[in-house]
């Protein structure tokens, strides 16, 4: 075990990170090393960014998984090397142009029926005709337990 991977492990320990969380981190560096054929300790932001490109579009890895080895790289640098040189965004600074999501409004609940419903059923109470809408979930619900 190299002397850095030692470094960052104490590191992640001492933060109480997750087991996981440190073979994940610890796994992320190793293939940013792996990557460049170097260690971290002379890599800075141009390798980083340069590797995010590979991992999106070579690599062809989901958001979250790039979001997940920038976290590692993020905490190796600013953590375990304090360096002060690199900016990390909040956001990963290269996204996809997905297509948004359309807003679709929810249709009102009914409330009351019409005015005009007493002219139309004059032999029908108002309580009892809206009143499946209102239990329409209970007997639903009730016909699927076991």
């Amino acid at each position: 075990m190299t002397r850095l991977r030692q470094r960052m492990l104490e590191d992640l320990q001492r933060r109480n990170y997750s087991p996981d969380t440190i073979r994940g981190y610890i796994r992320a560096v190793q293939q940013f090393a792996e990557y460049f054929g170097r260690s971290p300790e002379q890599m800075g932001g141009e390798e980083l960014r340069r590797y995010q490109l590979y991992l999106l579009h070579e690599r062809k890895l989901a958001l979250g998984t790039v979001e997940n080895c920038i976290s590692a790289l993020r905490f190796l640098y600013k953590k375990t090397l304090k360096r002060r040189d690199l900016a990390f965004a909040s956001q990963p600074p290269l996204r996809l142009s997905l297509p948004l999501k359309t807003h679709r409004p929810t249709p009102p609940a009914p409330t009351a029926p019409p005015a005009s419903f007493s002219r139309l059923y004059p032999n029908r109470s108002t309580s009892t005709s809206w009143g499946f809408l209102h239990n329409a979930p209970k007997r639903f619900n009730s016909d699927l337990r076991c």
